[in-house]
């Protein structure tokens, strides 16, 4: 699911159980490889990642039922099993 605090703060309202996972917000460097490496145009690399530090201090501050925050080269795939 989305990031997006809108998203987030609804499902809170509404009671509805999610997990948040995201990366360590010192990552943004390696995150902004993964996306370049992925073919991702320089728009969206530029727009994303100059909002990284408000995206993850979101994140962080958000009341998720259940949170997890990647570290370095994990992805989802790696912790999927655990969550």
């Amino acid at each position: 699911i989305t990031t997006y605090m809108d998203v987030l703060e609804e499902l809170n309202r509404r009671n509805i159980e999610y997990y948040l996972v995201y990366p360590e917000r010192r990552l943004k460097e390696e995150y902004r490889n993964r996306a370049i490496k992925r073919g991702s145009d320089n728009q969206f690399i530029d727009g994303f990642f100059s909002r990284w530090d408000k995206h993850i201090s979101d994140c962080d501050s958000i009341d998720a039922p259940y949170k997890y925050v990647l570290k370095s080269n994990e992805y989802l795939a790696d912790i999927i099993d655990k969550i």
